[in-house]
């Protein structure tokens, strides 16, 4: 009796520090595919907010796999334009040394005048006008990722999918694409809105496919409401099942503003709550997205409705993300959160 007692205690014991160190472990914990490919947990550093971007992204460097740097446009003479500090963050990002540096492309047009076109197709009609074209184009991006140190490529190109020419010259982009880069070991990521059919494009086995999980609301939409909710992603998710393996999710973070007699406008998580301090409201959680909101009245009688995301909200997201095997999820963007940190419930602090 006494021996069973003992084994009992000591299988008890084991136990329990098993699953310790299952809770404890780092979500981008490795996820073998038949093509070998890891479980990618990822995120984006935009130009724009490069330092708070590089702060977040040093306090939880260690759940990730990868970070991309967004993004490269192109000018009015069809050329690639560079963000700023771009050799800069491939270095800083190298010194940790278990993370992928990704560069980011975009069909965004930066105009001599300082404005910039946004989601241009014009741009893509050009660099895919021809075969000799497209190979060009392809060639100067990888160039571009090898020239500035990053280890990864990445493909955000949007908003052309009511065009079905261009549609077929995107699926041969991709399949040059895929083709040089795997020739150079570069490895390859392509981002993927909500609305693409993906039912009717072909899309190459290959790439690391990322759908963007969000956009339900936004400054696209005259009324508030959450960026992702769990009909919105639920029926994402099972869409997404037609887009080739490894397929990943982009969840966003922050929110928006919608003003009577404004425009609505992108908040992150930091200026929602500055705002709500400043009305002296208190924020309600939707039940069935899990997001933050607040209606109020600004000094000059405006009515306004501000939505957004905070790390309970992130963490919903993603437990309905995994419930479909995703095979990763990166968080758009580092910078603006309250608390980064516990976005990664497997992160250990002090």
């Amino acid at each position: 009796m006494m021996k069973n007692t003992y084994r009992f205690a000591i299988f008890g014991i084991c136990l329990s520090l098993m699953l310790l160190n299952v809770h404890l472990m780092p979500v981008c914990t490795s996820k073998p595919l038949n093509s070998g490919f890891a479980y990618d947990n990822g995120g984006w550093v935009a130009y724009w907010d490069y330092e708070n971007g590089m702060k977040e992204f040093n306090k939880v460097y260690t759940q990730l796999n990868s970070v991309s740097y967004f993004a490269v446009s192109f000018d009015e003479k069809f050329k690639l334009v560079l963000p700023d500090k771009c050799q800069e963050f491939s270095k800083k990002v190298a010194q940790r040394r278990a993370v992928k540096k990704y560069l980011t492309v975009v069909n965004d047009v930066l105009k001599a005048n300082g404005g910039a076109i946004p989601k241009d197709r014009g741009i893509l009609e050009h660099v895919w006008e021809s075969e000799e074209s497209t190979t060009a184009h392809v060639q100067d991006l990888l160039r571009q990722v090898k020239g500035n140190g990053y280890d990864g490529l990445e493909v955000d190109y949007e908003a052309f999918w009511q065009n079905s020419m261009l549609v077929r010259k995107y699926e041969r982009f991709l399949e040059i694409l895929w083709t040089q880069a795997q020739s150079r070991k570069i490895p390859l990521r392509v981002i993927l809105e909500p609305s693409v059919p993906f039912n009717t494009v072909k899309l190459p086995q290959g790439p690391e496919y990322v759908v963007m999980c969000y956009n339900l609301y936004g400054t696209h939409s005259s009324s508030g409401g959450p960026k992702a909710d769990k009909v919105f992603l639920e029926r994402t998710l099972s869409r997404m099942s037609m887009v080739p393996e490894p397929r990943a999710v982009a969840l966003a973070t922050g929110g928006c503003l919608w003003q009577s007699n404004k425009k609505p406008r992108f908040v992150n998580e930091e200026e929602a709550l500055q705002l709500e301090k400043k009305l002296k409201v208190e924020a309600k959680r939707d039940v069935s997205s899990q997001a933050l909101y607040f209606l109020a009245e600004d000094e000059k009688g405006n009515t306004l409705e501000c939505w957004y995301a905070d790390a309970q909200t992130i963490n919903f997201w993603k437990r309905r993300s995994l419930d479909y095997n995703v095979d990763g999820i990166s968080i758009w963007r580092f910078g603006g959160n309250k608390d980064v940190n516990s976005f990664y419930p497997g992160l250990m602090t002090n």
